[in-house]
Parts: C-alpha cells; structure tokens; sequence
C-alpha cells in the first residue's frame, strides 16, 4: 500500500513536471529534421508611414533636386542620421520634389520603387532609386520583461523577433493563446495565435504589419499568481517533508 502511494505520488509529480514544460515549449510539432517554403512576405504601405527615398544616379547635380525634405532618426550607436523622408497623408499620398503627388497606400515597397524608376526615366539617365519605411512601430503589452512601443529599422518583422525585442514572455505567460489586434482601413482585426503550435508559422500574424499590437495574457490571474509565487518555497517545503517521512515509514 505504502509503495502504491509512492509510486503513483511520482507518477503525479511528473506528469505535473511534463505538462508545464510543454506549455513553455515554442513552435512544438516541428520535426528534427523539415524544411517549409518560405513566405516571401512584403507588407504595403499604410497611411502615416513614413517613407525613406533617396535618388541618385551618374550625375549627382542631376539627382539632387529629386531628394528633398528629411526627418532625423537615431541610429541604435545613438548617431543622429538625416532621412529624405515622405509621410503618407491621410488620403494615401506623398508629394514628391517634380515628379508631383503619388498613391502610395497599398501599394509594396518594391511595387512602389518600380513605379518610381519609371518616373524618374524620364529626367534621369540610368536613375539609382533607394526606398524604405524607417517608422515601422509594433506595441507589445502584458507577460513580457519589457513591454512598450518599438520602432523597427526594418518593413519585415514576425511575431517572434517582436516578442524578443521585448524581453521575451515571462514563466506566467500564456503561450497558448496571444492575442494580436490589427487595423487596417479603419478596422480592426482580432487574432488569437498559439506559440508552442509550429502552425503559428503559417498564420497571418506570424509576419507583423505597422501598429499591430501584441497582447500576451498570464495563464491565472495576477492575484493567483502572486499567491502562487510567494508560497511555491514553503509548497516545496511541506512535499519534500511528506515525501522525507513516507520513505522513512516504508523502511
């Protein structure tokens, strides 16, 4: 009887053990050895995006007058760096030195840098045309070490690389059930995503658009987890105690 209650109080311990470690886990399900065809994902252009272009080609004189304007942003070395930049009005449009007014909303950023050189063919003999969006801004709130608004130097970002921008989740997050909050066109979109599914991988979310919002709720409440937290030594204590006195009985 005694060996029964030890050996089924094991059983629970691990089990225990087994289950939480599986709600750690990312991207569970993903053999040792697999491939998957990478997305080649390229977001458009939204409204109050701030776009980088630089024009330049065989002579610089030529090329000067389409660069104009510019917004200061810090480099991550903490260098101060001058942008020709464009922000996309509320209709969708930049305006550009001689080419004129432009839609740009909706469009990709190769889509747009296409268009452009075509534009530019017609002033410039072999144009060189750079085109980027340096204002790309995700927020990231709840179990995570360092929730807030980040800013990335890039217009491809997943889910992944936005929550270790942030720390990473804590031991209370949900992995299971994230929420990602989107608007586009003046709605918004709701999306639940769970991170230790290896499917998340092919979930509209798993690639960011400008403003998403990313919130990672706790697996219990805050109350529950405090609870949890400062009793875990003294819970520790008594099952190691009852553990100590039950194979002591058994001798």
């Amino acid at each position: 009887m005694k060996v029964n209650f030890l050996y089924y109080l094991g059983v629970v311990v691990l089990m225990t053990s087994c289950a939480s470690k599986q709600k750690m886990i990312y991207l569970q399900g993903i053999e040792q050895t697999a491939t998957s065809e990478v997305v080649n994902y390229e977001p458009k252009i939204q409204l109050d995006d701030l776009i980088y272009i630089n024009v330049s080609s065989e002579s610089m004189e030529a090329a000067a007058p389409f660069n104009f304007g510019g917004a200061v942003q810090q480099t991550a070395a903490g260098n101060a760096v001058q942008y020709s930049s464009y922000l996309v009005d509320n209709q969708g449009y930049i305006s550009l030195p001689i080419i004129g007014s432009v839609k740009v909303a909706g469009l990709t950023k190769t889509e747009l840098h296409d268009f452009l050189k075509i534009k530019l063919e017609e002033y410039l003999k072999d144009p060189i045309l750079m085109v980027r969006v340096i204002n790309f801004k995700v927020t990231v709130m709840g179990e995570v070490k360092s929730p807030g608004n980040f800013t990335i130097n890039s217009d491809r970002l997943t889910i992944m690389e936005a929550l270790a921008q942030a720390g990473d989740l804590t031991p209370v997050a949900n992995r299971e059930n994230v929420l990602v909050v989107r608007e586009e066109s003046g709605i918004k979109s709701y999306y639940r995503v769970n991170l230790t599914d290896s499917e998340v991988l092919k979930s509209p979310i798993y690639y960011l658009k400008q403003n998403d919002l990313i919130i990672v709720e706790p697996r219990f409440t805050k109350p529950e987890s405090s609870v949890v937290g400062a009793n875990l030594p003294i819970t520790l204590s008594v099952i190691s105690l009852l553990l100590t006195i039950t194979i002591l009985a058994t001798r």
